[in-house]
């Protein structure tokens, strides 16, 4: 048996650590109480969503065929917008398009040759300004045949002219008849008039000449914008900025039988979450709402997720099993995801949402709890 002094000794300790224990266990009920005012926790629901991007990928299809000259199209390569990623071979497209611009730049110089003659008076001389304006050879001469057949046809007015006024005297003091005065007279009223059909007729064909090198000068822009046409469909450039996804191998010299799709771009645009909410839940959701994502890739790791917010709310129904939903969209905000977190987003992935509805302290759901205990609702039967 064990002394009285002894078990007094032991009952005195084991009481001093009852106590000690009883005040740690009182002191961190009363902390715990203090700070249930000041923790707080999101509320809200969850929901099933998928990571798409705003902007969908785009086809990239090569629309003419040809050689291939030129390809930069590699898998998963970043491109900007404008970049060309491949070109094929038009040397004919090419060379045939400077031969309408050389045809083109000659319609235009008969053209404005054509126009500086009908300018010029033709019952006067060519001052050598507007000679040396003329820029084709073949119009120059057209122009010195026609000066000097009017030079021939003026001279043959003021010879009709000098017979006309000789013998209109000699017909005033009658030593001639009045019908050798009059064929006289109509001598030098049709040399007048074959000098002025011989103005007309030089106008009349410059117009005729202008309004063929017209027409030929539009055939040709309609031919040229072929050609054009032709010479963009054999680049093909990027049309967004984005990533290259799903190239098909393609090497220099080969043949390319358009259209052909060689690839995808996904362009680079904010990721966004698409959730379908139940109906019963539709009027929880808000334009501006927080939400937070935890995508599949976060899996392997529990306390990761990355904050969005509500942009859109389709208010069609859709039905997924049997269950009416809507659509919600939510951008992802940039701010809360860093550069390692967007590399594992990718289009098509699923993921959960938490839709916040209200921040609310410990205290204040431990009040709304006990309230909900003390004043039980009825289960409806």
């Amino acid at each position: 048996m064990c002394p009285p002094t002894f078990e007094l000794s032991y009952m005195r300790a084991s009481s001093q650590r009852t106590r000690s224990f009883y005040f740690v266990c009182i002191l961190f009920i009363i902390v715990c109480l203090c700070l249930l005012p000041f923790l707080h926790i999101d509320v809200g629901f969850h929901a099933q969503g998928i990571l798409q991007g705003a902007l969908q990928k785009t086809d990239l299809v090569v629309i003419s065929s040809g050689k291939l000259a030129s390809s930069s199209l590699k898998e998963n390569a970043p491109v900007d917008r404008g970049q060309i990623l491949l070109q094929l071979e038009v040397k004919a497209n090419r060379d045939q398009r400077i031969l309408i611009s050389d045809r083109e730049n000659e319609i235009r110089k008969h053209i404005h040759d054509l126009e500086i003659l009908m300018q010029i008076q033709t019952d006067s001389a060519v001052s050598p300004k507007k000679l040396a304006d003329i820029k084709t050879a073949v119009h120059r001469s057209q122009w010195r045949l026609y000066a000097q057949q009017l030079t021939q046809q003026q001279q043959q007015v003021r010879s009709e002219k000098l017979k006309y006024d000789r013998y209109r005297q000699l017909y005033i003091k009658n030593v001639i008849s009045r019908q050798e005065f009059e064929s006289y007279y109509f001598s030098y009223i049709k040399a007048q008039n074959d000098k002025t059909i011989l103005s007309h007729s030089f106008k009349a064909q410059c117009a005729a000449e202008i309004s063929t090198y017209q027409k030929n000068l539009s055939e040709l822009r309609e031919a040229a914008a072929i050609y054009d046409e032709k010479n963009q469909t054999a680049v093909l450039k990027a049309p967004l900025k984005g990533r290259l996804h799903q190239i098909i191998p393609l090497y220099p010299g080969v043949f390319i039988e358009g259209p052909k799709k060689v690839g995808e771009l996904i362009p680079e645009s904010p990721m966004m979450a698409y959730c379908y909410i139940d109906a019963r839940k539709l009027t929880w959701v808000r334009k501006g709402q927080r939400v937070w994502l935890y995508p599949d890739s976060y899996l392997p790791f529990p306390g990761k997720r990355i904050l969005a917010k509500v942009t859109d709310i389709d208010r069609n129904t859709m039905h997924i099993n049997g269950v009416s939903v809507f659509k919600v969209a939510c951008l992802l905000l940039a701010k809360e995801a860093d550069r390692s977190q967007k590399e594992s987003l990718m289009q098509g992935m699923p993921c959960r949402a938490y839709f916040v509805l209200s921040r609310r302290s410990l205290l204040q759901l431990l009040r709304e709890r006990v309230i909900d205990w003390l004043n039980p609702k009825p289960i409806a039967t």
